[in-house]
């Protein structure tokens, strides 16, 4: 396990073992349940699953964006998902909103 006792502590990369990186990049992509926005996902009878030969591969390049009609939209306050979630369209202003 990676644990710096203090700010300013360095650490040998001898002392690192991957295993460990590994496991630590899986707990935070876990606890922050990246796979619903940046992986792909295959619709069933459930709903959907995520594409396990795909995971957090992002908006697939081949994917076509979904077509829609701006005059349905407030200008300035919109937000679109792709319905896998991957992508998303809005306006600046939405995306502005909260950061002071």
């Amino acid at each position: 396990m990676i644990n710096l006792k203090k700010k300013n502590d360095t650490i040998n990369s001898k002392d690192i073992e991957i295993k460990d990186v590994i496991e630590r990049g899986k707990y935070l992509v876990t606890i922050m349940d990246c796979n619903i926005c940046h992986s792909p996902k295959i619709f069933n009878a459930k709903g959907f699953e995520f594409d396990e030969n795909k995971l957090l591969s992002g908006f697939p390049s081949d994917a076509e964006l979904p077509s829609y009609d701006s005059s349905n939209f407030i200008p300035g306050n919109w937000v679109l998902f792709h319905p896998e979630f991957t992508s998303v369209l809005g306006t600046e202003n939405l995306f502005r909103l909260g950061r002071g």
